[in-house]
């Protein structure tokens, strides 16, 4: 987090939006690392995209809640929620059955707490005394969330302090470049045009899910309570304008028809191709 020390400091002193979205990206490759490790079995209605969409609904409930004062990192306490996220978000699609999503949330809180507790990453021992159950007890849990505690998630114990974790040394290979994040950033722009071309209904369900009313991100439930629909019908809706948003850059990137020339996001995606052939590698010419 040292390298993100100002704009915490600025978020924490005004909670500022601009603040909070720079934050958001900043902290995005974090959450394909984690998605990444979680092995999981999806429902047919939803891809890795999806997933890496709900981790980043947790990323930003992390972020409203994280306090530098409490002298926890903020990696390893965003990393429950992230979790935590993805978790209910495919027990509201059916992805999950209730007690396995039971089990995990009990297991991931009571983590939460020693780590609150300890200011740091519980080691693995820890979390079997507080539980009190067996080494084998721990790693059917872990199991059953497809989590790794007992080997990613373990603290380096001859590093000073312990607040070191095998995770944050391995080469995160899925975090961008500064070419890549330069492209993402631009890519964001054209978002914000694809955004423009859905129906009302589809926009309002992002809308809640990813902010809410009052700047928060809402679970599937509360997104189907605004709407008066169930929670399935929140997903599917949720998944179309995922699917739409998706086709639509897709297109546009591609140069394919689908995108208006000269409409907003055909400049904007333009631009994105521009940078992203600058930022490919040119090929080598034979007897050069």
């Amino acid at each position: 987090m040292e390298e993100n020390n100002q704009l915490w400091q600025q978020y924490v002193e005004d909670r500022a939006p601009d603040v909070r979205h720079q934050l958001i990206l900043c902290y995005i490759p974090l959450v394909r690392h984690i998605v990444g490790r979680m092995r999981i079995s999806l429902p047919p209605f939803v891809d890795r995209d999806d997933i890496v969409g709900y981790g980043i609904v947790g990323l930003i409930h992390a972020i409203d809640r994280f306090d530098p004062a409490h002298g926890v990192e903020f990696a390893p306490f965003a990393r429950q929620r992230i979790r935590g996220a993805v978790i209910d978000a495919l027990r509201s699609c059916g992805g999950l059955s209730r007690n396995t999503v039971a089990r995990t949330r009990y297991l991931d809180d009571r983590v939460a707490e020693l780590q609150q507790g300890l200011g740091r990453q519980p080691a693995p021992a820890e979390v079997v005394a507080a539980l009190g159950i067996t080494v084998e007890g721990l790693n059917k849990l872990t199991q059953e969330g497809q989590i790794s505690v007992i080997s990613l998630d373990r603290p380096l114990a001859d590093v000073q302090g312990g607040n070191l974790i095998i995770a944050d040394v391995l080469e995160d290979r899925a975090g961008p470049s500064p070419e890549e994040f330069a492209v993402a950033a631009e890519t964001l722009g054209a978002l914000r045009a694809a955004l423009k071309q859905l129906p009302a209904r589809e926009r309002r369900v992002l809308a809640l899910y990813y902010y809410g009313d009052r700047g928060s991100a809402s679970t599937l439930q509360k997104v189907a309570e605004a709407l008066g629909v169930s929670a399935a019908r929140a997903c599917q809706l949720r998944s179309r304008a995922i699917f739409r948003l998706r086709r639509t850059m897709r297109s546009a990137l591609d140069g394919t028809p689908g995108v208006p020339e000269g409409s907003e996001l055909h400049q904007v995606c333009n631009t994105v191709a521009g940078k992203r052939n600058a930022s490919a590698p040119r090929p080598t010419q034979a007897g050069g």
